[in-house]
């Protein structure tokens, strides 16, 4: 029987940033370059990107070992091999080290109808209000710590103000995002953006939350989708997946 959502290939693949910028660097999705240190690497060669980089885990979610304060460096430096070696010994898996792109941060809500794949919407992450301590970028407390700085001044903006030919292009990176990974019913592909222009997928959600005060729901409303009706449309997919 089938499960809505995506099934086990596409969330193993997605579980593996390093694998997902490959998959969709290969289906012409452009995202952020970067490097794989492996576990028990402890060499601090890295041949690491020019420019601003973010040092994340790799098989995380939820930004969980990212933080606003502490994640990013203007380059490589002791301190961004230190924070290396923190997250090998506290996660105790390999780390992504990523440029850390563009000011902007966009989010592409996709929804899976009669066979079509339909973007619900464009929203943005406000950083306009965060302390200029805090770098721009969703972290876990922005995620998850609902009294913390970060979570109270990343605010979405839904739909993103932001020009249509703009938004037609991120609908479209969203959608190959989509087919790159084998993504099924619904799913969440994020962006990061210099200004208006030039694009990377940052990550692509497989199954994101649905809760309904998450911002999926906010993307369903805003598209005049009602919570039941998305239920059982997916539903109905993964019913006629298995039939």
């Amino acid at each position: 029987k089938a499960c809505t959502g995506g099934d086990a290939a596409a969330l193993l693949l997605t579980a593996d940033k390093w694998r997902t910028k490959a998959v969709l660097r290969a289906a012409g999705v452009p995202v952020p370059d970067g490097v794989r240190v492996a576990v028990d690497d402890t060499s601090a060669a890295y041949a690491v990107p020019t420019g601003r980089l973010i040092v994340k885990p790799l098989g995380t979610d939820g930004s969980e070992g990212i933080d606003a304060r502490g994640s990013i460096f203007d380059g490589a430096c002791s301190a961004l091999v230190e924070r290396v070696h923190m997250l090998q010994t506290q996660f105790r898996q390999p780390v992504l080290i990523e440029q850390f792109w563009g000011t902007r941060e966009f989010q592409a809500a996709l929804l899976e109808q009669d066979g079509d794949v339909r973007v619900l919407a464009i929203a943005e992450i406000d950083f306009s209000t965060l302390d200029p301590a805090f770098n721009p970028v969703v972290d876990y407390a922005a995620k998850w710590h609902s009294d913390s700085h970060e979570y109270i001044h990343t605010p979405r903006i839904l739909p993103a103000r932001i020009a249509p030919a703009f938004a037609r292009e991120l609908s479209r990176l969203a959608v190959r995002a989509w087919q790159a990974t084998g993504c099924n019913d619904y799913a969440r592909v994020d962006f990061r953006a210099n200004d208006t222009s030039a694009p990377v997928v940052l990550e692509v959600n497989v199954n994101p939350d649905i809760a309904p005060e998450s911002g999926y729901a906010a993307a369903l409303a805003h598209a005049g989708i009602d919570y039941d009706t998305f239920i059982t449309t997916i539903i109905r997919n993964a019913s006629q997946r298995s039939s």
